[in-house]
């Protein structure tokens, strides 16, 4: 799987290691990757945690990779979706996976 968490913590990179798209700030230094491969994980990622559906390069990159695309909506991130609604509200292109109080995941399909 590949999985999209805006929330940037550290828990699902320890657990998801490399199959976590974006490490956040802290990650990005640590994995080595070319600062416009970076900047590519980081866009598609956004646009993704913010229901947006990502640039043809994102979603070139996400084929690539020939897994299941996750997107995690936590409770407490800055920039959280507020009771995950704009992704609740495409089941098209955001199929709910799983939900507590805390997190939520959605599994994405690119409709284009």
């Amino acid at each position: 799987a590949v999985l999209c968490d805006l929330g940037g913590a550290r828990d699902l990179l320890t657990v998801g290691g490399r199959s976590v798209l974006w490490g956040g700030p802290g990650g990005e230094r640590d994995w080595g990757y070319p600062p416009r491969a970076l900047a590519l994980r980081r866009e598609t990622v956004r646009a993704l945690c913010r229901a947006q559906q990502p640039s043809s390069a994102g979603r070139a990159l996400l084929a690539t990779m020939a897994r299941p695309v996750f997107v995690v909506a936590r409770a407490a991130a800055a920039e959280s979706l507020s009771g995950w609604t704009p992704l609740g509200n495409q089941p098209e292109r955001f199929q709910p996976v799983f939900r507590n109080s805390e997190m939520a995941f959605y599994r994405w399909k690119d409709t284009r």
